[in-house]
């Protein structure tokens, strides 16, 4: 314990040190013995704030891995915290009003956000259109209309990464990268049926909602951030078609 505070007053120390030049130099005529000084001032101290952060994920995990598994009260304390922050207790509706019961909150959030994502009517789009260059060639054009085969699907789930969290279905694609031998016939011949136009996506276009605040105490659902966690193989379909359309997005994006 004694070396470790020794340790973070001497990171301190260095820290304000280290602050304190730069400061000066940044007041300094902008020659090449000061810009060089400056550089190595600032990388001094990008080096030292990795170190606080290493340090501070070091003793978070030795306390986790001290108490966190055991049936302490840090444990309780810890899954109380959590339990409490993640549940929505009340919530104010579109209205202004109040809604506390669990149904209200629920049909709050739901209504929200099917209107939020349901389209709207459009009028007439021909004088966006007509004012639109066309960007995309009739040989890109081919590419990007060509039938969709088996290597494209094999390289969309090799690019996914492995533990992002699952949808409906419960599977992570690292099951299906590491299972590839069993399954990966079948998944093949379901992505290219959709891709190609022989299926529909219907039950697998269902996914979970999970809500992130955007601010400490939300109190609208104007308040939190919707995220989808839609199932491997809907995110595996959606990846190939990004990857064929990243051939021809650099003649259409004009920065």
């Amino acid at each position: 314990m004694y070396r470790g505070t020794v340790k973070r007053k001497q990171r301190k120390l260095t820290k304000t040190s280290l602050e304190s030049r730069l400061q000066v130099l940044e007041d300094c005529d902008p020659d090449e013995e000061t810009l060089a000084e400056l550089v190595e001032v600032k990388l001094g101290l990008n080096i030292e704030a990795d170190k606080e952060e290493s340090c501070g994920e070091q003793r978070s995990r030795v306390n986790w891995l001290m108490k966190g598994d055991k049936n302490t009260s840090f444990f309780h304390n810890f899954a109380n915290s959590r339990k409490k922050t993640n549940k929505i207790d009340e919530i104010i509706d579109q209205n202004g009003n109040l809604v506390s019961s669990m149904e209200g909150v629920l049909q709050t959030a739901s209504s929200y956000f099917a209107e939020l994502f349901t389209a709207s009517s459009m009028g007439d789009t021909a004088p966006i259109y007509d004012n639109v260059k066309e960007k995309i060639t009739p040989a890109m054009n081919t590419v990007l209309m060509a039938p969709f085969v088996a290597d494209e699907v094999k390289v969309a789930l090799s690019t996914m990464s492995p533990l992002k969290a699952s949808g409906l279905d419960g599977f992570p694609a690292l099951f299906f990268q590491s299972f590839w031998p069993i399954v990966g016939q079948e998944v093949i011949d379901f992505c290219l049926s959709v891709l190609n136009g022989h299926a529909q996506l219907a039950e697998l276009n269902r996914t979970h909602i999970i809500l992130i605040p955007k601010i400490k105490h939300p109190r609208t659902m104007a308040h939190f951030r919707p995220i989808s966690l839609c199932n491997v193989l809907y995110k595996l379909i959606a990846k190939v078609l990004v990857l064929r359309m990243q051939v021809v997005l650099h003649c259409c994006i004009v920065v």
